[in-house]
């Protein structure tokens, strides 16, 4: 028995989404308390480990500490029954957020919570999270023309409007920054500031997103903007919970569809 496969099974059998079986791939939110947190850990080291060559020692080093805030959104293949994308968002805690908390210690992006409003607006720790680690598995990245990544991207604005953040914070590779899929996200440098080495990566900045304003640019914008923000287009290829994601709708997540069923020791839908 393949144990990455069998934990997966397991999991899409608890949550029973009524179109697993409609969709190639599925979009799944997983707390990293849940049994069933190693299916995005599996990705982001799988991914992290060819990519940049971060070891097992090195992510537990850099992220343990937030593990109690993390959530993955995890992006699973119904047809070979494994997780092949991931989000880890690291929530507000009192910790704080691991990319500001890793600004501080690198020349040139030490800058205060106050310079970071000046430049981006009312940014405020308990609306704000931070998208600690974005991966594809090398095998999905290019299928169907990027199909997974955008779902993946998609998983981002769900993951926001549930839980009712208004900003979001992450360091990236200026390498995946500049995708064609980036650019149709609403991000920008944190207070410009210029991109550094970053464990293992030799160009990375930091950014920050403007959930809101990134919705009401993809209501405007073409049809990858408004695939990546809203959805469209990945209804035949997606199985997604269901979320109110209009710029006048409701983003308080109790006034949100029902979210799903709980799995294990954590909220799965």
């Amino acid at each position: 028995v393949d144990p990455l496969r069998e934990l997966t099974g397991r999991y899409l059998d608890l949550v029973a989404r009524p179109d697993r079986n409609e969709r190639p791939f599925g979009g799944y939110f997983i707390a990293s308390d849940s049994e069933f947190a190693p299916l995005g850990r599996f990705v982001e080291r799988t991914v992290f480990g060819s990519r940049f060559g971060n070891d097992d020692a090195t992510m537990d080093s850099e992220y343990d500490p937030y593990e109690a805030a993390s959530y993955f959104s995890v992006i699973i293949d119904h047809q070979s029954v494994e997780p092949v994308g991931v989000i880890r968002r690291i929530c507000p805690n009192p910790y704080g957020l691991k990319t500001l908390n890793d600004m501080r210690k690198i020349p040139g992006w030490d800058v205060s919570l106050d310079e970071i409003r000046a430049h981006h607006g009312d940014v405020r720790m308990e609306t704000t999270a931070d998208v600690a680690t974005l991966a594809v598995r090398r095998e999905w990245s290019a299928v169907r023309g990027g199909i997974v990544s955008a779902g993946v991207y998609h998983t981002m604005y769900l993951g926001c409007l549930m839980a009712d953040y208004k900003f979001e914070v992450f360091a990236l590779d200026t390498r995946v920054a500049e995708t064609p899929l980036m650019k149709e996200v609403a991000f920008k440098r944190i207070c410009d500031l210029p991109a550094r080495e970053y464990l293992g990566s030799p160009s990375t900045a930091p950014y920050i997103a403007d959930v809101e304003a990134g919705l009401r640019l993809a209501k405007r914008g073409g049809p990858i903007g408004r695939m990546l923000a809203f959805g469209e287009g990945l209804e035949e290829h997606f199985s997604f919970p269901p979320a109110d994601l209009t710029v006048d709708g409701p983003t308080d997540p109790t006034t949100l569809e029902p979210q799903g069923d709980r799995v294990g020791t954590g909220v799965s839908v």
